[in-house]
């Protein structure tokens, strides 16, 4: 019992710290927009002239100086090196690189875990390109805390990817919220990354 209440622990701070990380990446995002502009400003003043026959030439340094910044796309998970949604690129250039959490006990496992945002992509949509791109693991679907939950998991149970919506109804083809890709040392009982998918701790 007292496992259980020690992993149930775990597991509260593993989603306050999904949160948080949610939270910080949000207010990076808004922080990362606002000092690229002043950047912009400081280096080029006559950005803020009112003069049309600058406004070309200003919109082509921009552009320059966006395109000198792009970061390279994933396309895999590097913590797990599964496959990874491009909705995870925000379309500003601003790059897809997770935010790790820090490492978690669960059912005597180490969780390891990478967590991004996702923009403008339907769950519906999101799912079946995992399914399509998975198509050796297994998928276990909650509704919890007015979201759906859906997880991708591989058979052995060392990886998994869950897939969160927007809040929203029951069943509603919602938004995608985020996305967390897990690896499990040792790797997980089948119940247990079930119960974790409905936010619970069912230890063996």
């Amino acid at each position: 019992m007292g496992a259980v209440n020690d992993s149930r622990r775990n597991l509260q701070g593993y989603y306050r710290e999904v949160s948080d990380a949610l939270k910080t990446s949000l207010a990076c995002q808004k922080h990362g927009k606002a000092e690229r502009k002043n950047r912009v400003l400081a280096r080029f003043p006559y950005f803020n002239m009112k003069f049309s026959a600058l406004l070309p030439f200003a919109l082509a340094l921009f552009f320059m100086l966006i395109a000198g910044a792009t970061e390279r796309l994933l396309t895999a998970d590097p913590l797990t090196g599964l496959p990874l949604h491009m909705a995870t690129d925000s379309r500003l250039n601003l790059g897809n690189s997770p935010t790790r959490l820090p490492e978690s006990l669960v059912c005597n496992s180490k969780i390891e875990a990478d967590f991004y945002i996702v923009y403008n992509a339907k769950v519906d949509s999101v799912l079946s390109w995992y399914s399509s791109r998975l198509p050796d693991f297994k998928r276990t679907h909650a509704y919890v805390s007015g979201r759906s939950q859906d997880t991708f998991y591989a058979a052995d149970g060392s990886l998994a990817v869950s897939v969160t919506g927007s809040a929203g109804k029951s069943g509603e083809n919602t938004e995608t919220y985020s996305l967390l890709y897990s690896r499990f040392q040792p790797a997980l009982a089948e119940k247990t990354i079930i119960g974790l998918n409905q936010q619970k701790v069912i230890c063996p």
